[in-house]
């Protein structure tokens, strides 16, 4: 049962990550302009003497986004990757981090494609720290429960 959770997941995973890229640039930034009005809300009501740039909040809370994707696939892949006894143990880690930054750079690829959108290495980068960063946490976690 597990392993076939660990593949549900990853692979609903994935779909949640492409379904975001494939929204126009007009979808794409409507969804982010909602988020920074939450994130702006929030940060004046703890510091409303506080003058805050809207577009430096803008690229953080996209780049976060994804930051946050790719660490969740990187944790869903070594998961993965675990259940199905992909490989020995380090060799794991290395399949995780290759097929998600394989992954990152066919995303940003489509996204050339698609109206208002762009791909770009800067997202790719940060998409592979995400991953990567997911990764490590998730193998030292493993690893101390043993």
């Amino acid at each position: 049962m597990r392993k076939v959770l660990s593949i549900v997941l990853l692979i609903n995973w994935m779909i949640i990550i492409l379904l975001f890229s494939q929204q126009s640039g007009t979808e794409s930034a409507d969804l982010s302009s909602g988020v920074v009005g939450m994130v702006l809300a929030m940060l004046e009501f703890l510091m409303p003497a506080y003058q805050f740039d809207v577009d430096l909040i803008s690229v953080i809370v996209r780049k976060s986004a994804h930051f946050f994707l790719y660490f969740v696939l990187g944790i869903l892949t070594l998961n993965f990757a675990n259940e199905y006894s992909i490989y020995q143990k380090k060799e794991r880690i290395i399949f995780s981090i290759l097929f998600c930054i394989l992954f990152a750079t066919i995303d940003e690829i489509q996204q050339i494609f698609i109206p208002g959108r762009h791909g770009g290495i800067d997202d790719v980068l940060i998409d592979a720290f995400g991953s990567v960063s997911g990764i490590l946490l998730f193998y030292k976690i493993k690893l101390f429960k043993k």
